[in-house]
């Protein structure tokens, strides 16, 4: 049978419905596929939020018993830190009331850290009228009232109470005090007994003046003895320590933390809870401790420079007076010292009367209330400079050591340049020595004028110029003429007249054969000088 033409048509008719059926099926399995493949993703992002959620409460619960189980591998100041934590963030400041003894102890002291007018604090809830009250006994000092003891390389102090109790009587109450709010980093004061105290406390610091001649001076001596490359006659520039190449950048720079660094100069005013007297008393002290623990001259003088900066930035107890005074040496020997103090050395000196963690946590309060900028240059630095016009003579140095180190009992000189005390120490020291050879030879040779007066050392110097002892050479490394020293080495010279009142624990200290007998020295050219005066008392009189 022959199908023809309607075979074909009926082959079609089922390919096409075949076609149909297969696309029909396409789109539904393509439409299937979609389906499953956001199912797909919503499950795998489910799966995912599910684990990581999973994961960060298995790393909490592991934190959790890590913490609780595990209390070790941390050091003293990270264990002090945790447990003192509210220490170093609340605003503490004195109470307002007079016969109140609010006093606390160190883990429990709140504080706040001043820098300048500003204030940070890392807690809420802080009270407004708190101070820097590190609680503990009165760990008071005179130097009179002192034994050093050699037993285990302690520090003894004997009859305190006598002295809290003359602390107690010299600090009269005061209601008015600096504050700092909360609200606005503002400084109020009580107008009446805030400025009764403020006359009493304050003193007539030295200032440093420049005139015209000043001015020309200091240039010539620049253009004489200055050298753009390092002498080669010079021993000096042999010597990798001094670092002859970048000495003028490396005396600029520290020109310029000398000034940064200074203390506050009327300080004193804004602590209702201490006078001058106190820290007279402290600084004798402190003194002894360096001089018991064999520290260098510049850890003394950043030591004195962290404890005044640290007074004229927050208000401290008389109480936690000592305290400051040891961890200030603690942070210098740190930063000063090979060597340095321990904080067994710092308790020891201070007789046990604190704990390691008080003074941890001193160290951290002073380190953050001063920004931990503690690079002050300290004047030792400028001594040796200057005394490279004198080729560096042993005497004169080490008598301006002397000279130079009772300065920091003044409060005059709280604020003072140290290069323009030790330009003033220096000068000091060469009138003594020169006085005290010229009365030698007067008496040796009965008041009879030598020849050969003059050493050999003064034989180029120019007869048309006035002799002065204090040359161009003089000027020209320290920075300073001879007017302006003048009044420094006046202070100093008046102060070492009463020496008893203003630094005994100095006078004492270079009194040992170690330091040349400088005080001794220093008695010695005040005494001719009196016989001096009144013999031209006398010849007045006739």
């Amino acid at each position: 049978m022959n199908f023809g033409s309607l075979s074909n048509h009926a082959d079609d008719k089922v390919i096409s419905n075949i076609r149909e059926r297969i696309q029909k099926q396409q789109r539904l399995r393509n439409q299937s596929n979609y389906n499953h493949n956001n199912n797909d993703m919503a499950l795998n992002n489910m799966q995912k939020h599910k684990s990581i959620y999973s994961r960060s409460n298995d790393h909490l619960n592991d934190n959790n018993s890590v913490n609780k189980s595990l209390n070790i591998k941390k050091t003293a100041h990270q264990q002090i830190a945790e447990q003192n934590r509210p220490a170093l963030s609340e605003l503490t400041n004195t109470n307002t009331n007079n016969n109140s003894n609010t006093s606390r102890s160190l883990k429990n002291i709140q504080t706040t850290v001043y820098t300048n007018d500003s204030e940070y604090t890392n807690q809420e809830n802080i009270p407004k009228n708190d101070s820097f009250n590190i609680d503990q006994q009165n760990a008071t000092y005179n130097s009179s009232d002192m034994d050093v003891e050699s037993n285990n390389d302690s520090v003894i102090l004997h009859n305190k109470s006598k002295l809290a109790a003359e602390i107690s009587e010299a600090v009269s109450a005061s209601s008015g005090r600096r504050v700092v709010s909360n609200e606005s980093a503002t400084t109020t004061t009580s107008t009446t007994s805030t400025s009764s105290t403020i006359s009493k406390k304050e003193v007539d610091h030295l200032k440093l003046e420049y005139t015209p001649e000043d001015e020309l001076l200091l240039k010539q001596a620049y253009q004489q003895h200055h050298v753009a490359f390092p002498d080669l006659n010079d021993p000096d520039t042999y010597d990798v320590t001094l670092c002859p190449e970048y000495q003028p950048e490396i005396f600029r720079h520290l020109r310029v933390l000398e000034a940064k660094f200074a203390p506050m100069e009327n300080f004193m005013a804004y602590q209702p809870n201490l006078n001058w007297k106190h820290r007279t008393i402290v600084l004798n002290w402190l003194v002894y401790a360096h001089d018991k623990l064999k520290l260098l001259p510049e850890t003394l003088y950043l030591t004195v420079n962290l404890f005044d900066r640290l007074l004229s930035t927050v208000e401290v107890t008389k109480q936690k007076l000592y305290l400051v005074a040891g961890t200030s040496l603690f942070i210098a020997s740190k930063f000063e010292e090979i060597n340095q103090a321990s904080a067994k050395d710092i308790k020891t000196l201070l007789n046990d009367e604190f704990e390691n963690e008080h003074i941890y946590l001193a160290e951290t309060f002073i380190l953050q209330s001063l920004n931990f900028d503690i690079g002050f240059p300290g004047p030792m630095s400028f001594l040796r400079k200057i005394s490279k016009a004198d080729n560096y003579q042993f005497d004169k140095r080490t008598l301006a050591k002397y000279l130079l180190e009772t300065t920091i009992m003044d409060p005059k000189m709280v604020a003072a340049k140290p290069s323009w005390l030790a330009a003033g120490a220096y000068y000091l020291s060469m009138v003594i020595l020169e006085n005290l050879e010229d009365y030698n030879k007067y008496n040796k040779n009965e008041g009879e004028q030598q020849p050969n007066a003059i050493d050999e050392e003064q034989d180029d110097i120019d007869c048309n110029e006035p002799y002065t002892i204090w040359t161009s050479k003089h000027v020209y490394h320290s920075g300073y003429t001879e007017r302006q020293i003048a009044v420094v080495a006046s202070t100093i010279a008046q102060n070492c007249r009463n020496w008893n009142r203003t630094h005994e624990a100095v006078y004492n200290k270079y009194c040992s054969k170690k330091n040349r007998r400088c005080s001794l020295i220093v008695d010695d050219w005040l005494k001719i000088l009196e016989q001096q005066r009144l013999q031209e008392e006398e010849e007045e009189n006739l």
